[in-house]
């Protein structure tokens, strides 16, 4: 810096570290992740107030993870929209019996059904998805995937196949 002020050299100085978004109590969780995903998106994320995490009071955890399960509800691939008639999409802490599970299909695929199925259950389990995401681009991508995996299944699509859509 001291050798660009004797040659009058412009400097660009970056900030260092990541920029938080604190959430409050009061906040509308929609406006707020429509407006965080603005930031974000502007300039492709290379602003430096450009938005890397989100501080949420822990009672709004729940409402935020729920928010991001239906945004990727809304941006499903074409192939799984019918599947969405006869399932029920739900927001949990941590599934019981395998703690690190981020996402549990339950019901019958519709590759496999003969009309006398009751509705179809895809529970989305926020504290592992929480854990292992570092912000919330992460957790984004994350609940998304989630998501489109657990309605695959439930649409009678394999892991394989998942893989190849590129879903996986």
């Amino acid at each position: 810096m001291q050798a660009a002020s004797q040659n009058l050299v412009p400097v660009t100085l970056e900030l260092g570290g990541k920029s938080p978004v604190v959430i409050g109590r009061s906040a509308k969780l929609d406006l707020a992740g429509t407006r965080l995903t603005f930031g974000k998106l502007l300039n492709g994320g290379q602003l430096c107030l450009s938005p890397d995490y989100v501080l949420v009071p822990e009672d709004m955890e729940e409402q935020l993870v729920a928010r991001l399960v239906d945004e990727a509800l809304s941006s499903l691939p074409a192939e799984l929209l019918p599947v969405l008639d006869n399932v029920a999409v739900q927001v949990l802490d941590r599934d019981e019996d395998e703690p690190g599970l981020l996402g549990l299909y339950e019901g019958v695929p519709h590759t496999e059904r003969t009309g006398s199925e009751g509705p179809d259950v895809v529970s989305v389990f926020r504290l592992p998805l929480c854990e292992m995401c570092d912000d919330l681009d992460d957790l984004r991508d994350e609940v998304r995937v989630t998501v489109i995996h657990e309605l695959a299944h439930a649409a009678g699509i394999d892991d394989e196949r998942l893989d190849e859509l590129g879903w996986a």
